[in-house]
């Protein structure tokens, strides 16, 4: 994960090819979608968006339980998937090359 300290940073670098995937809010993402330079994998909300209905929704993606909820909930699901993937990780004597 790279943190980036704005949207328009990630999608920047996700255009340029130094990340491969971001997750933003659709605002800054929404014109380069729009015009090709970005694939817009799913939505994270229950109903596709007016200004991009191409785009799925993440459960339509194959992706289902994964809408934003409120900051503190998203923040409380984050330090879970953290603990569960860090036993794992741990468990499974993984290394970082």
């Amino acid at each position: 994960m790279v943190p980036f300290n704005g949207a328009a940073l990630a999608v920047n670098s996700t255009i340029g090819g130094h990340t491969p995937i971001a997750f933003t809010a659709l605002p800054p993402a929404m014109s380069n979608i729009k015009d090709g330079k970005l694939w817009g994998i799913a939505v994270l909300s229950t109903m596709r968006s007016p200004s991009l209905p191409d785009v799925p929704t993440n459960i339509e993606a194959g992706v289902p339980d994964l809408e934003g909820d409120t900051p503190e909930e998203f923040g409380e699901r984050l330090k879970a998937e953290m603990a569960k993937w860090g036993r794992v990780v741990r468990d499974a004597n993984i290394r970082a090359g």
